[in-house]
């Protein structure tokens, strides 16, 4: 899992770095991903769980922005059409890049991978 943040002192490099890395995954065009938003401690443990489910395959990609200042202008509502914030932490992407699936902060491993499979066999 990638883990995109912005540093005091590096603001302008990290956003300018962390937008290129999320651009990269979402562009790559067979994988399927899992952007997550957020630095909250529920927010962590869905990462976790994200990652867990991403790292066996080498097609579902995880990447965490913990800094929203990474997204660029306008990004991270038309990724997540308005999901709110304090239930959803990510959004998976299929491999046209169409917003397939939110997942909650709550998700179980379970939840989890079924979203992501449902992603990628079309549902």
């Amino acid at each position: 899992m990638r883990v995109l943040d912005v540093r005091d002192g590096h603001i302008a490099e990290d956003v300018e770095s962390g937008r290129a890395v999320l651009q990269e995954a979402i562009d790559h065009p067979s994988n399927t991903v899992a952007i997550i938003r957020g630095s909250k401690p529920e927010v962590s443990s869905c990462a976790a769980r994200i990652e867990t489910r991403c790292e066996p395959f080498q097609w579902r990609v995880a990447i965490w922005v913990r800094d929203s200042r990474v997204f660029s202008e306008g990004q991270e509502a038309e990724l997540f059409e308005g999901h709110d914030f304090d239930i959803f932490c990510a959004v998976v992407l299929n491999i046209e890049n169409k917003r397939s699936a939110w997942i909650k902060s709550t998700a179980t491993l379970f939840e989890i991978d079924r979203s992501l499979r449902e992603v990628e066999s079309g549902k």
